[in-house]
C-alpha cells in the first residue's frame, strides 16, 4: 500500500504543483504576490514541522496522522477553484501547505518504522520511480482533459486542481491499511529530543548547507512562475507537456537509481544533482519560450531525481532509531524557512529593481543569482562530507 500512496500522491501534486502558481499568475498576481505565494505556502509547510515530528515520534499509529493531514490538505486544494481573486487562492494555498506538513515528517517516520534499514535505499528509489508514474498519469489527464474541452485561460486550470483534491483524497485514505507492528513510540521528553538533534553538530552542519542552498534555489521561484506564465505563455497544455516530458526522464532515472543509490556515496550524488540544478534559471535567463524550456527539463529532471532520492535516503538513515519524525522535522523546517526566505526575496527584487531596470532585467538578476548560489552551496555539500560506511 506505499506504492498505492505514493502513486496517488504524486498524481495530487502532479494535477496541482505544475498549475497553481499559474493559475494564480492568471488571476492577475503581482510580481510581490507571486512571491509571497512561494513564501506563504513553505513558511505554512514548515512553521509546525518541530511540533508534527515530535507527534509523529510519540504517537504508535503514525498511518493516522498521514490521514489526515492529506485529506484536510485535498479540501482545501478544491476549494481554491471557487475563488477568482489571486489573495483568496494565495490565502487558500496556504491551508493547504499548513495542512499537509503534517504528513511531512508522519510518512517519513512510518517508512522508518516499517522498512529495514538495508532496503531504505532501494526502497525509496522504488516509491519515487512510483511517485514519477503518478505525476506522469495525473499531468497527462490534465492536459488531455483541458484540450478536449476546448477551455482557455484561468478556467482551465480548474480541472487539474479539481482532479488534484480528489487524488489526495484517495492517498490518504491508502495508507489506513498498513499495519505498523507493535513497535512501541517513542516517549522522550521534548526537551531531551531538541537536545539530540541540536547537539549532533554533523546533521546540524548538513541542514545547515541545505538551508543556504534552498535559500538560494527558491529566490528563482517566482520568475519561473512569472517566465513561464507571462513570458513564455504557458497554459494547461504546455505546462502538462513539459511535466510528462520530465516525469518520463524521472522514472528513467529511477529506474537506474534502483540497486544502484544503496552503493554511492548519497552526500557526493546530492551535491552534484544539487550543483547541476543551477542549469534551470541559466536557460530561463536566456531563452523564456516553450522548446529551451522544455529542453532543460529533459536533463534538469535527471537531476532532481538524483536530489530527491539521495536526500530522502540520507533522512531515513542518518537519525537515531526512533527519532526520525524529530530529526525530519528540524530538517524540514529549516529548509522551508529557508525556501519562505529565498522566494520572499526573489519577489521583493523583481518588484522593487522593475522601476528601475524594467521587469525583464530584474527577473534576469534574479535568475542569475539564484544559478550562483546552487552551484556554490551544492559543491560545499558535494565536498563536506562522507557517508558512514
Amino acid at each position: 500500500m506505499i506504492y498505492v500512496r505514493a502513486f496517488a500522491a504524486s498524481a495530487s501534486i502532479g494535477m496541482s504543483a505544475p498549475f497553481a502558481g499559474l493559475y494564480v499568475a492568471k488571476l492577475g498576481a503581482s510580481s510581490l504576490q507571486l512571491g509571497m505565494l512561494h513564501s506563504l505556502s513553505n513558511l505554512a509547510s514548515t512553521v509546525l514541522q518541530p511540533a508534527w515530528g515530535y507527534l509523529a515520534d510519540r504517537v504508535r499509529r503514525k498511518k493516522y496522522l498521514v490521514f489526515a493531514g492529506g485529506l484536510a490538505a485535498s479540501i482545501a486544494l478544491m476549494l481554491v477553484t471557487a475563488v477568482k481573486d489571486a489573495e483568496w487562492a494565495i490565502a487558500l494555498l496556504t491551508a493547504r501547505a499548513l495542512a499537509a506538513s503534517l504528513t511531512q515528517p508522519a510518512w517519513t517516520a512510518l517508512l522508518g518504522a516499517i522498512l529495514p534499514p538495508a532496503m531504505v535505499g532501494s526502497v525509496v528509489a522504488r516509491l519515487n520511480q512510483w511517485a514519477s508514474v503518478g505525476s506522469l498519469a495525473a499531468t497527462l489527464a490534465s492536459g488531455a482533459a483541458s484540450r478536449a474541452l476546448g477551455v482557455r485561460g484561468v478556467g482551465e486550470f480548474a480541472i487539474p486542481l479539481t482532479l488534484a483534491g480528489a487524488a489526495g483524497v484517495v492517498a490518504a485514505v491508502s495508507v489506513l491499511p498498513l499495519r505498523e507492528g507493535e513497535a512501541a513510540a517513542e516517549r522522550r521528553p521534548l526537551r531531551e529530543v531538541v537536545r539530540m538533534v541540536v547537539s549532533d553538530a554533523e546533521y546540524m552542519r548538513f541542514v545547515a548547507l541545505n538551508f543556504g542552498y534552498g535559500a538560494f534555489m527558491s529566490m528563482a521561484w517566482p520568475a519561473f512562475t512569472y517566465s513561464t506564465a507571462i513570458e513564455a505563455g504557458f497554459g494547461v497544455f504546455e505546462q502538462a507537456v513539459r511535466t510528462v516530458v520530465g516525469s518520463v526522464m524521472g522514472i528513467a532515472t529511477q529506474q537506474f537509481l534502483r540497486g544502484r543509490i544503496d552503493r554511492c556515496d548519497k552526500y557526493r550524488l546530492l551535491g552534484l544533482g544539487r550543483t547541476m540544478l543551477a542549469v534551470y534559471p541559466l536557460v530561463f535567463a536566456a531563452a523564456p519560450s516553450f522548446w529551451p524550456i522544455l529542453a532543460v527539463t529533459v536533463v534538469g529532471e535527471v537531476f532532481v531525481q538524483v536530489s530527491m532520492t539521495a536526500i530522502a535516503a540520507l533522512l531515513l538513515e542518518l537519525p537515531p532509531k526512533g527519532l526520525v519524525g524529530s530529526y525530519t522535522a528540524v530538517y524540514n523546517l529549516l529548509t522551508g524557512l529557508a525556501f519562505s526566505l529565498g522566494s520572499a526575496l526573489g519577489g521583493l527584487v523583481m518588484e522593487f529593481a522593475s522601476p528601475c531596470l524594467g521587469l525583464p532585467l530584474s527577473v534576469d538578476m534574479v535568475f542569475l543569482t539564484s544559478a550562483v548560489g546552487r552551484i556554490v552551496f551544492g559543491v560545499l555539500l558535494m565536498k563536506s562530507f562522507r557517508e558512514r560506511s
